[in-house]
């Protein structure tokens, strides 16, 4: 997302409605990695890539009607999709794509922020079930410990959101939900 965030930055500043396009998971060979992601205004501007081609112009369609409708959505696109085949993706492999609607906030800038200083952080985004579309930005911290320096711990900066819910749900579970994504900053 780090190459698409000065456009969406702007589009936002500008009021321009967009969407924003992630690859969200990949089963087998893929041309772009979990985390890819491109976005579309209401006007057809475009940045960013999930499949070096293959796919974007079905996922504009996607896009343009995800900002009509307001409604998120996963997508996907495999070899044995004859859409996805008709317009490029043999690959062999599948991927999946999380379609929203950009509705910038505060963990938009914080993370616009803390990338503009190199700083490492990742937006996490619930993809499916309760809270989706529901984002976190995660940085890592460090905690002195005597004389030497701990293990990265990863924080949380707010806690009462429905993303933190999820999170809690997970580390209890001292496991990985059954469909969790990732996409640092990228």
């Amino acid at each position: 997302m780090r190459e698409i965030l000065s456009d969406l930055e702007r589009w936002q500043q500008a009021g321009e409605r967009s969407a924003v396009a992630r690859v969200v998971d990949l089963e087998g060979s893929g041309p772009r990695s979990p985390g890819a992601a491109m976005a579309v205004t209401a006007g057809g501007e475009v940045v960013g890539s999930v499949s070096g081609g293959c796919v974007e112009g079905a996922v504009v369609t996607e896009s343009l009607d995800v900002i009509e409708t307001g409604r998120r959505r996963i997508v996907t696109f495999g070899y044995s999709d004859d859409e996805a085949f008709a317009v490029g993706l043999t690959c062999g492999g599948t991927i999946h794509l999380f379609v929203e609607p950009l509705e910038w906030g505060p963990v938009h800038a914080a993370l616009a922020a803390d990338l503009a200083q190199e700083a490492p952080a990742a937006l996490a985004t619930v993809v499916e079930g309760p809270g989706t579309g529901a984002k976190m930005l995660v940085r890592p911290a460090v905690r002195p410990r005597s004389d030497r320096w701990a293990r990265p711990a990863w924080t949380v900066p707010w806690s009462a959101t429905p993303a933190a819910s999820w999170l809690r749900a997970v580390r209890a579970s001292a496991g990985t939900p059954r469909r969790a994504r990732s996409g640092a900053g990228r």
